[in-house]
């Protein structure tokens, strides 16, 4: 009732005329109650995984319907990204947890729609260059803008160092970033900030200046400095273009949006951001200003001008309330983006949802909930897997866009997961229809696994739509043990035949290396791990690579099964850890790894790393089931035991089915099998002629490969004349 006075009140005040105060056309304002409630929610504003949930849930409760989330800060990721390194700001390396799988787990289980918030041309900021050799700023120098006299921008003073739009390598290189995110993320949009230059007086870059040339011929920047800016204008758009065609091409649902700045002269005359003619194009599907100040005239005035200009598209009003500037100037701008004809406001930033600027929205504008305003040029979202999250190290819970259908969604067999990871069960939630719960065999941190969901279909009848809406992906939950062996160690982890020297040039695992000349391999170097167990490992090379480096150092693998050797290129590749293959091992100190001078140049000698991936499939049979349990059901028996999950060495254990034994008298080993099941129950329908007659079950789990475990705990017998167990 309260959402439908809202939507009457908004009507009559169109009709009363309020358009002429605002002096706005009266087709401009929107007479709908629909309303976008965005919240910016940045990297600044958590730092582990109970946060990101903590601050959904409050965004939640503030009735917000949107959430822009911060996935790209500075040349780095809060993802899986094929592109670039983990942000240092949460260690550098991958957390433990996927922050963007968790927040679309979370912002989806809760009705709202999550947005992957990109700042696109910034590379780094602060006085120290960023760890990773792999990130942008360090791989890629050349592609930060410079002034007039080629300086390059300093991160630890202007703010942020940004990437050229006019080098066409960096352009790309964003593209590929947001095309990642968007192959792998089932996300409701991409939102692009920093989408502009940071003032001015760059980009005068060499690719810059050339295209410029050849666009403009006879031109200069100094004699023709409209048609410079017009240029650098131009390469903004066509950032924004790119990303359009790019993501609408595979999914056409997704919405492309953008922070943009708050007075469109400045921001198209000073930042080359031409925000109205990106939504004239329909290369963006809304924006949302950041009108950012608490003089509330001003921000009407600013907005009044992007709603006028907004070709048919959305405008959504941008609030700075990070500003502190009172509940009432919040109230009051909500309003204007109200009266004005905004469909909607987004809130920077989702940290300052509290106190007394919540209350005051609960209280007030955003007591009741308000739909997201519809766009009717943009496809409809299909059925899709949205997010893949390790729960523990034998769970993941898949959740789906709408609910699933119960027979497709609990077949096992649909899905699929790569690197040797198997689906034991696969179970409806009992509340949430659209959550599909697996268990599995035991999944590690250290191994990246994807997901493909085949033949599940919604409750009416629609099956996932393919590649990549039926493709999640995710690292596992179980940490994998590693072992590390460096060429400062002593022996016999670490030692030398022939004569090598000691180095310490660029960055080494520890503080140096050993080198030899390359000769006729009578010089080797030897890493011997004591390993703890027996299991499949992933085995990786670290070493500083240069121009004197070997192209064929021979590494030799010596594992359980015999030896291989791995042949790789020094010159490369240096500086991280080199995966040269996964070999079975066992416990103890029977493997090695040699490097030889049998190679055509300088072999570097460093450190090797071991990494426990799984289990050495054994010929142990699947353990005993010890929890049998048993009881009358009218006529029947129904039995029910845990699921077996590890062999009789502790091994993870895939189980094909469960063989169920009865008989009239105690016995081992059983006789006739009464049936089998896949599942962890059975039900034995008894006839009404076996009256009278005593009852021993027992249960036996059955491996992929046939080896049966020994009996179950046998349950007590039952009499079937009385109905009752003894």
């Amino acid at each position: 009732m309260e959402r439908n006075k809202d939507k009457i009140w908004r009507q009559v005040l169109i009709l009363s005329g309020l358009f002429v105060f605002w002096g706005i056309p009266m087709g401009i304002l929107s007479a709908s109650a629909d309303e976008a409630r965005c919240a910016w929610f940045t990297r600044f504003e958590w730092n582990d995984r109970q946060d990101i949930e903590d601050e959904l849930a409050n965004i939640e409760s503030c009735n917000m319907n949107i959430v822009l989330f911060q996935i790209r800060g500075q040349g780095d990721a809060f993802y899986i990204s094929q592109h670039e390194p983990w942000s240092d700001r949460i260690g550098g390396s991958y957390p433990g947890y996927d922050p963007l799988a968790v927040t679309i787990y979370e912002a989806h289980s809760r009705g709202m729609e999550l947005h992957a918030y990109v700042n696109a041309m910034p590379a780094w900021s602060g006085s120290s260059p960023p760890s990773s050799p792999e990130h942008i700023y360090n791989a890629h120098p050349e592609w930060i803008m410079v002034d007039e006299y080629g300086v390059p921008m300093d991160p630890n003073e202007a703010g942020y160092a940004d990437i050229s739009p006019g080098i066409p390598q960096a352009a790309q290189h964003v593209n590929d970033v947001i095309m990642d995110i968007a192959t792998k993320y089932d996300v409701d949009g991409i939102h692009l900030d920093y989408i502009r230059y940071p003032n001015s007086s760059h980009s005068y870059d060499d690719s810059s200046l050339a295209r410029f040339t050849r666009d403009y011929p006879g031109c200069t920047p100094g004699a023709c400095p409209g048609e410079w800016n017009a240029f650098r204008r131009t390469l903004v758009t066509e950032m924004v273009q790119a990303c359009y065609d790019s993501v609408t091409a595979l999914k056409p649902w997704v919405k492309i949006s953008a922070a943009v700045w708050g007075d469109f002269y400045s921001g198209y005359n000073s930042y080359f951001q031409d925000s109205h003619g990106w939504l004239e194009a329909g290369i963006l599907d809304f924006f949302a200003s950041m009108g950012y100040t608490g003089n509330t005239a001003l921000f009407a005035q600013r907005l009044r001008d992007h709603v006028i200009n907004s070709y048919g598209r959305h405008v959504y009003g941008g609030i700075g309330i990070y500003l502190d500037f009172g509940t009432a100037t919040m109230v009051a701008e909500i309003e204007s983006c109200r009266g004005i004809g905004a469909q909607g406001e987004a809130m920077f930033a989702s940290g300052d949802l509290y106190g007394d600027y919540k209350s005051t929205l609960l209280s007030g504008p955003y007591s009741s909930y308000d739909s997201i305003p519809e766009m009717p040029w943009k496809a409809s979202r299909p059925f899709i897997a949205s997010v893949a999250l390790p729960i523990d190290s034998n769970h993941v819970e898949v959740l789906f866009n709408r609910d699933v259908d119960p027979v497709s969604g609990q077949n096992a067999a649909n899905f699929i997961f790569d690197n040797g990871l198997t689906v034991i069960n696969a179970a409806r939630d009992v509340s949430d229809h659209g959550l599909i719960h697996l268990t599995t065999s035991t999944h590690f941190e250290n191994t990246l696994y994807t997901l493909t969901v085949s033949d599940v279909q919604d409750v009416g009848g629609k099956e996932t739509v393919a590649w990549p809406n039926n493709q999640r992906m995710f690292y596992g939950s179980r940490t994998s043990p590693q072992f590390i062996v460096d060429n400062e160690d002593e022996e016999p982890a670490f030692s030398l035949v022939g004569d090598w020297a000691t180095g310490a040039y660029g960055n080494p695992y520890g503080s140096n290396y050993n080198w030899a000349y390359g000769g006729s391999g009578d010089r080797t170097a030897t890493w011997t791990p004591d390993l703890p167990s027996d299991g499949i490992y992933d085995v990786f090379a670290y070493w500083v690579q240069g121009n004197n480096r070997a192209t064929d150092a021979p590494f030799i693998i010596h594992h359980f099964e015999g030896a291989d050797t791995v042949r790789v290129n020094q010159e490369i590749n240096g500086e991280q850890w080199y995966k040269l293959g996964s070999y079975p091992f066992e416990a103890g100190t029977s493997g090695d790894i040699t490097l030889t001078n049998d190679a055509d140049e300088i072999v570097i000698a460093d450190a090797i790393r071991w990494l426990y991936i799984e289990a050495l499939e054994s010929d142990a049979p699947p353990t005993a089931i010890a929890d049998l349990q048993a009881q009358k059901s009218n006529s029947d028996v129904v039995l029910n035991w845990s699921p077996v999950t590890t062999d009789t060495l502790g091994n993870p254990e895939t189980i094909s089915q469960y063989v169920v034994y009865r008989d009239t008298e105690p016995y081992s080993p059983p006789g006739d099998s009464l049936g089998s099941t896949v599942n962890n129950t059975f039900t034995d329908p008894l006839a009404a002629g076996l009256i009278g007659t005593h009852y021993f079950y027992v249960v036996r789990a059955v491996d992929a490969t046939d080896k049966k475990s020994d009996n179950s705990n046998q349950v007590a017998e039952f009499d079937i004349d009385l109905g009752a167990t003894k």
